[in-house]
């Protein structure tokens, strides 16, 4: 192609989306069972008729290569809908087909795959009506078949029910598509259930840290998951399924944002397609999330996925060291600091998958990824932030980057979340990174120089019962090492404060309230 374009070497504009279709067909297959076997069969048909559009756009695309043009960035925001509606559509099937509704107690799960088949199905007619045919060599034969395929599609997805509601449509594709789906629905069909505060136990502990420090870390970067949930949950994310909306409305954003650096696939699990948190080799040498070849596994399947080899034992060996070797985090900065919107957010969800061990926190931070995710908390959408935070708050557990956090200037970020009228979604992720950094005399010195012991104070008059008790977490580790943080608090009479916290509060909260009391009555000495 003209200007040597990047999906010429990797296959043109077909080959993804011809690599989903055969990994389909071949799922397809080994044959569908359960409540879900028409539904499966019925996606799985229509998807392996698109083979032969697709060669046909390739040869097309080929012949362009030799000679004209390149494809443009409206070819390929179309082909990227494509790509993203057999992605879905793959994950959907696996999904369904291992659906085993006998261990399920929740009666809206059924509803819900329904819901997801016509939002999948939905979703690959629009991406198919976006296509350019008349710019390719595309037989009459083919194209009476993708028409047909098309009605085929429509109709199908108004017998999924009625009304037709987009918003509810719009809600099931995010979930299949977001690499952080909702983890009611992954954990009900025993794909995922992965729980950050589960390995940071373990992690912690691995730093010799001591058991209250543990106790603390844990319990604060549970608030942090829990906030983060509510914050992915009750985000608008219209922005990414825009491009669907109409068949000419590609904006000059999206487009900005499909020519941004993509995270490497090698950080891709072939089963699901998403970011790898917790990546394992099979006996094949092949690397996976760990939740998905382990439920392959549970399954009865003695193979591997990719390769179809049959697995000589079925150990599974953690995979991070391998993922660091490869020189991975200089290209995730660089897509940090210099990619499109949705490019930054997959750097993040990356780097906070990494910063889970804490070998690799050290690498990370001398990298410069800090300054760039600082940045993002600042700037960046609902998920942006989210991951921004999740890997601040993972890396600043080492020593060494709290200091680099500081000058980066996350004290002053995070307390404009804690002020500001729009951070509340985010309000426990603050205070958890606020409490890690509190133990850093750079971090005290800038959270009372900005205010912070105000803003704190304030939130306890006025937060939730849980954002009260994260407030006297981050007071106990200001005021336990900074005697002129206590002055400052008890002149602002936060003392009745305290005693409502200690007397109503959660049972944390109650605990953290009591010893500041007794410092500040002169009890107990700092």
């Amino acid at each position: 192609m003209a200007g040597g374009d990047s999906t010429a070497v990797e296959g043109g504009l077909t080959a993804a989306p011809l690599l989903l279709i055969r990994d389909i067909v071949r799922i397809s297959g080994a044959g569908f069972s359960g409540i879900f076997k028409k539904d499966c069969t019925d996606l799985g048909r229509r998807v392996s008729l698109l083979a032969h559009l697709l060669e046909e756009i390739r040869d097309s695309d080929k012949t362009q290569e030799n000679g004209e043009a390149g494809p443009s960035s409206l070819y390929r925001a179309c082909f990227s809908d494509l790509t993203m509606a057999l992605q879905a559509a793959r994950r959907l099937v696996f999904a369904a087909n291992n659906f085993d509704d006998s261990k399920i107690s929740s009666d809206g799960m059924t509803e819900e795959f329904f819901c997801q088949f016509q939002c999948v199905t939905w979703y690959l007619e629009k991406a198919l009506a976006n296509l350019p045919y008349n710019d390719f060599d595309i037989s009459e034969e083919v194209q009476e078949q993708i028409e047909l395929m098309r009605a085929q599609l429509k109709r199908a997805t108004e017998r999924y029910g009625e009304p037709f509601n987009l918003t509810l449509l719009r809600q099931a594709l995010l979930q299949l598509l977001d690499k952080e789906a909702s983890s009611i629905h992954l954990k009900n069909i025993g794909i995922i259930d992965l729980k950050t505060g589960q390995k940071m136990e373990g992690l912690v502990e691995a730093n010799g840290l001591e058991n209250r420090e543990l106790d603390e870390l844990i319990e604060d970067n549970e608030s942090l998951s829990k906030s983060s949930e509510s914050c992915e949950i009750g985000a608008p994310k219209d922005s990414d399924s825009g491009s669907i909306e109409s068949s000419d409305c590609k904006s000059e954003e999206e487009n900005k944002k499909l020519d941004s650096p993509a995270i490497p696939v090698d950080f891709l699990c072939p089963i699901s397609l998403e970011i790898m948190k917790d990546p394992v080799i099979v006996a094949t040498g092949q690397t996976y999330e760990r939740a998905y070849i382990q439920r392959w596994i549970d399954s009865g399947h003695k193979t591997c996925p990719k390769t179809q080899q049959k697995l000589d034992h079925l150990t599974l060996t953690p995979n991070h060291e391998l993922i660091m070797l490869a020189n991975a985090v200089p290209p995730l900065v660089r897509v940090l600091r210099a990619g499109g919107p949705e490019a930054r957010e997959n750097a993040a969800a990356t780097l906070f998958c990494l910063s889970l061990v804490d070998e690799n926190r050290v690498v990370i931070g001398a990298s410069g990824a800090i300054p760039p995710l600082v940045d993002l908390l600042r700037e960046g959408g609902p998920r942006g932030m989210k991951d921004a935070a999740t890997a601040l708050f993972n890396l600043c557990v080492y020593h060494g980057n709290k200091g680099r956090a500081v000058r980066a200037g996350i004290v002053e970020v995070l307390l404009g979340m804690l002020a500001g009228p729009g951070g509340g979604t985010l309000v426990d992720g603050a205070l958890a990174i606020l409490s890690g950094l509190a133990g850093h005399r750079g971090a005290r010195e800038a959270i009372v120089g900005e205010g912070g012991l105000q803003v704190l104070a304030g939130l306890m008059g006025t937060g939730s019962a849980r954002v009260k008790e994260n407030v006297c977490a981050v007071l106990v580790r200001l005021c336990g090492k900074d005697g002129e943080s206590l002055e400052v608090l008890r002149r602002m009479g936060a003392r009745d404060q305290l005693e409502e916290i200690a007397a109503n509060g959660t049972e944390r909260g109650r605990r953290k309230a009591g010893w500041l009391l007794e410092v500040l009555g002169g009890q107990r000495p700092v």
